[in-house]
């Protein structure tokens, strides 16, 4: 009995025409459109102060584009596991519900930890919906380096001087080990100077020289590669904290390299001192793939 096929349709009982299917996802694809329109006019303020801060601080904007790089690779790296799937669930929908209500409630709490972290939950919830749960393990590093960017955003100018003092005193004294006499000062005309004087040379520890941005972009590599790598919790941490004191060194010497070069550039410096800084922050970026990155860590099979 031929029940199941209708005579010359080759149409299987029990199967609906695809036209609903595709109606129903070009639904789903409406909603979402709209859902992202949404959060981005809603965190507009936002993006533009992101933008702002970005675009000023050249630490933040080497930052910035190595989360653009590292995307760009993993889209086209995992372009067949990352496909829309337009995960309209309920618990999509009420991450995202919170996050608006986490932004909204920035009006009664002045705090831009509350308006960042709102940020933040709305960037997961949409990915969840766009691409599904499934494919978490694939942008799930992604969002977690764009929260801590955003944290990085936030704490530079609390970070900078701190950070300027330590590079100083850290460089002038390996100086001293190696037979070359530095000494730091510090001059309020009106804001503070740090200045490194360095036999008959001086050299300010400006605000460029804190270490922030080889510092951060070390940081966001790591959590890139260690979240989405299967390794131990306590590899995870250890790796972070390793990426962190691997940016702050490649400061220093980068500081020691430039006050060392500057008598044999005196009519090039600044092109020595923006090749000297390109070496330490990809010589950095270098170490770091190779402590975390180069060997990934497997648990054992039970």
């Amino acid at each position: 009995m031929n029940e199941t096929c209708s005579p010359g349709t080759g149409i299987t009982a029990g199967r609906r025409p695809n036209s609903n299917r595709m109606s129903f996802r070009k639904s789903d694809c409406l909603i979402t459109a709209i859902l992202v329109a949404a959060t981005g006019f809603l965190f507009q303020p936002v993006f533009a102060w992101i933008a702002r801060e970005t675009l000023a601080h050249e630490q933040l904007r080497q930052s910035l584009s190595l989360m653009l790089f590292a995307a760009i690779f993993v889209v086209f790296d995992k372009w067949g596991k990352l496909k829309p799937a337009f995960e309209l669930s309920n618990a999509n929908l009420a991450f995202l519900l919170l996050s608006f209500i986490l932004a909204t409630s920035t009006f009664l709490f002045r705090s831009p930890y509350i308006i960042l972290a709102a940020l933040g939950l709305a960037v997961l919830a949409l990915s969840r919906i766009v691409f599904g749960s499934r494919a978490l393990p694939i942008y799930l590093p992604f969002a977690i380096t764009f929260g801590a960017f955003l944290l990085f955003i936030l704490f530079f100018p609390v970070a900078d001087w701190p950070l300027r003092v330590l590079a100083g005193r850290y460089a002038s004294q390996i100086l001293e080990q190696i037979g070359v006499g530095a000494t730091l000062a510090m001059l309020d005309i009106p804001a503070p100077v740090l200045l490194m004087l360095v036999e008959e040379q001086t050299f300010e520890v400006a605000a460029e020289c804190n270490g922030f941005g080889v510092i951060s972009t070390s940081l966001l590599l790591s959590l890139l590669l260690t979240v989405s790598r299967n390794m131990p919790l306590w590899w995870k941490a250890a790796g972070v904290a390793l990426a962190g004191g691997v940016g702050f060194g490649f400061n220093i010497a980068r500081i020691i390299c430039i006050v060392l070069l500057a008598p044999y550039f005196p009519d090039h410096y600044d092109v020595m001192h923006e090749t000297v800084g390109l070496i330490a922050l990809f010589g950095a970026l270098g170490a770091v793939w190779l402590l975390i990155g180069g060997g990934e860590i497997r648990k054992k099979p039970k």
